[in-house]
């Protein structure tokens, strides 16, 4: 029998049936254990442990205290299934516990009456109809202060000894209302290592394991602003931003949030093509006022174009034709692409930066706060692992923070006008820019596009 090496209330811990837990937590891990204060961030570069440290504490109150009620949250629901879900369910989770999930209620039922519930944020009603002892918010900077403090205020069960909210999270900007709460003393930081992770480094030995060293060597091997954050650990922003007014918390909205008539919008596609680079599909929609909406997305690598075709013809079985598909000038691709779904292709508009000038334009937010381009937080269909565990982006909306001009180039064409963003980690950008220029018919005057078709509403409407 293994002596769990933290404790709650100075105890040695045991789950409900007796048997002592196999993890043991070190570093911010480890503090996080004896952590009572209403609010608390363990934040750190990617690959600590921070998640699974959460949930193994979470999962001992819930045993050691009869009726305690927490729930575990994202910024939505499906983002949970294959992140703190899975993770709950298959690392922590073990038969003796004997916790049944009731899949309708969404909860993992405890035999002495806890209750551990799966709750998205962008359902928050269901949060705040019950009220906890505790929860945890993955991936915290996801969500906005308004459901972080809204959270706090449901956290008021009373049967643990102490109420508490905890989140996780990858360090962000600076000026990030999660940094900032955590300066003004309202939120208590703990800062995790990779050397906190035992899967990593091994504290017997003081050395890297080798799955460690081989993760390590591929966090070194980052640029820019995920350099900072994803292996110092370093609030960061990035230095020449393309795209300076970039919000997530403007920018990313909720599926339901949509008007009752968004099923009837016109739809387009915009492709960027690639293999061992992402090739990146997006279904955009275009609302009654003229703004963009990103519905849906592939970005995957090492997948065939034909293969792709196939999948996103039954993604959009039943759904209306796209009324353009704007595409990269890879005639090969395209070609592919026509033949496998028996659907016309359009070559994109180049001009960087006309189109780049397109998106920031869309990015403004009007009079009432609505910018004019944004994307579905669930628009993503599947994760490329590949990628995630490289660091690298795995969707449009990961390549937003990292988009940054080429300061060497720009500087030796030093001209504002010509300035160039670095072209690394941009096909999402790519697919963004050429849609925007299509709809803003940016394209407007032959000689901008060395002979390419220039495309106005009648011709668009007329397509298929």
């Amino acid at each position: 029998m293994r002596e769990y090496k933290a404790s709650l209330e100075n105890e040695d811990l045991r789950v409900a049936s007796g048997y002592k837990i196999k993890y043991h937590p070190f570093g911010a891990a480890q503090e996080l254990f004896h952590t009572r204060d209403e609010e608390t961030l363990i934040v750190g570069p990617k690959g600590t442990g921070k998640s699974l440290a959460v949930l193994q504490k979470q999962h001992l109150v819930l045993s050691k205290y009869p009726s305690a009620r927490g729930f575990m949250a994202r910024k939505t629901r499906a983002s949970m299934t294959n992140s703190c879900l899975e993770m709950f369910q298959n690392k922590v989770l073990k038969p003796p516990d004997r916790v049944h999930f009731h899949k309708q209620d969404q909860q993992f039922l405890y035999p002495n009456g806890s209750v551990y519930a799966v709750i998205g944020l962008d359902n928050v009603d269901r949060l705040n109809s019950s009220e906890w002892d505790f929860g945890f918010i993955q991936e915290a900077t996801e969500a906005t202060e308004n459901d972080w403090e809204v959270s706090t205020t449901c956290i008021r069960n009373g049967v643990v000894p102490y109420q508490q909210l905890v989140g996780d999270c990858n360090p962000d900007k600076p000026t990030h209302w999660l940094k900032v709460r955590c300066d003004k003393g309202l939120t208590k930081m703990l800062k995790s290592r990779h050397e906190d992770n035992p899967k990593f480094f091994s504290h017997t030995s003081q050395e890297w394991t080798p799955e460690g060293q081989r993760y390590i060597d591929k966090l070194k091997r980052l640029s820019g602003v995920r350099y900072k954050r994803l292996y110092l650990g370093d609030w960061a922003a990035a230095e020449g931003a393309v795209y300076e007014t970039w919000d997530p918390h403007i920018h990313l909205i909720s599926r339901n949030s949509l008007p009752l008539d968004w099923t009837e919008w016109p739809h387009y596609w915009s492709i960027d093509f690639g293999y061992t680079h992402p090739f990146v599909w997006a279904d955009w929609m275009e609302g009654p006022d003229g703004r963009l909406y990103m519905n849906r997305e592939i970005y995957r690598t090492r997948t065939l174009v034909e293969d792709f075709a196939r999948e996103i013809m039954e993604l959009n079985d039943g759904l209306p034709v796209p009324r353009a598909i704007i595409c990269d000038h890879d005639a090969e691709g395209r070609a592919t692409f026509e033949r496998h779904t028996g659907l016309l292709t359009l070559p994109a508009y180049k001009g960087i930066q006309a189109g780049i000038q397109a998106v920031q334009k869309r990015l403004l937010q009007d009079w009432g706060g609505n910018p004019g381009l944004v994307l579905l937080r669930d628009a993503l269909v599947d994760v490329d692992e590949a990628l995630k565990d490289a660091g690298k982006p795995y969707s449009t909306e990961g390549e937003f923070d990292g988009y940054v001009w080429d300061e060497k180039v720009n500087r030796l064409v030093n001209s504002k006008r010509d300035e160039i963003p670095v072209d690394l980690d941009n096909h999402g950008m790519d697919q963004t820019r050429y849609l925007c220029s299509f709809i803003d018919s940016i394209a407007d005057d032959p000689e901008d596009v060395d002979g390419l078709m220039i495309w106005d509403d009648d011709v668009k409407i007329s397509l298929y």
